[in-house]
Parts: structure tokens; sequence; C-alpha cells
């Protein structure tokens, strides 16, 4: 009776293990439909230098960095105060093949650096 039993017992924990496994292959396979595709963080890119030209019909800045002349689009609140000739820091992201400004910032002249440590 004992050998019955545990056949029995054999069997049916082997169809168990065998049902798990099999589900398990299927949830691997089965894709999400609702998933969004998850996209890459893009990098953070910075470039100093002076502003070579402002369009903002076009709204872009080129900036003549150390190495190489960067266009960067940005929206119209960043370049309201810019001019050409000015040095700045611009921190930028690359987005569908476009540079996109995240932040400009006016480097500021070394007179006013001057005066900001004497004081």
């Amino acid at each position: 009776m004992k050998k019955i039993l545990s056949l029995i017992m054999a069997v049916a924990l082997s169809f168990a293990f065998s049902a798990v496994s099999f589900a398990a292959d299927k949830a691997a396979e089965a894709p999400k439909a609702d998933a969004a595709p998850v996209k890459a963080k893009a990098k953070v890119k910075q470039v100093t230098g002076v502003l070579v030209s402002v369009d903002t019909a076009a709204r872009t800045v080129t900036v003549k960095g150390r190495n190489a002349e960067v266009v960067i689009s940005a929206d119209e609140k960043m370049l309201a105060d810019l001019k050409a000739g000015e040095k700045v820091m611009v921190k930028y992201t690359e987005q569908d093949g476009k540079n996109v400004a995240k932040k400009i910032t006016k480097a500021a002249a070394k007179t006013e650096k001057k005066e900001a440590a004497k004081k």
C-alpha cells in the first residue's frame, strides 16, 4: 500500500512541477501589450564658450567651444537675454538628432568676479 501511495505522490508532483515550468515559459514568451518601450536617459552634455549667433526665429544658439561650434535648440525664455559675443555655459542633451538646451548660464564678467571677491 505504501508503494502505491508513494507512486501516486511522485506522479502528482511531477505533473505539478511540469505545469509550473510550462506556465513560466508561456509568461516569458508573451509580450506585454500595455508596456511602453523604455527610453534610455539622455546623457547631459556641456559646452562653455562664446555665443557666435542667436537665432530667435529658429530658436537656436551657436556656441563656439574649445573644440568646435555647437548648434543648440532652446526655448524662447532661454534666448531672451542672450547676445552674440557673450560667454556662456550650456547644458544640453541630444534628442532625435538635435541638441536641445536644458540650461543656459551667462559667465560673469571678470570685473564682476573681482568685485564679488572683494566683498
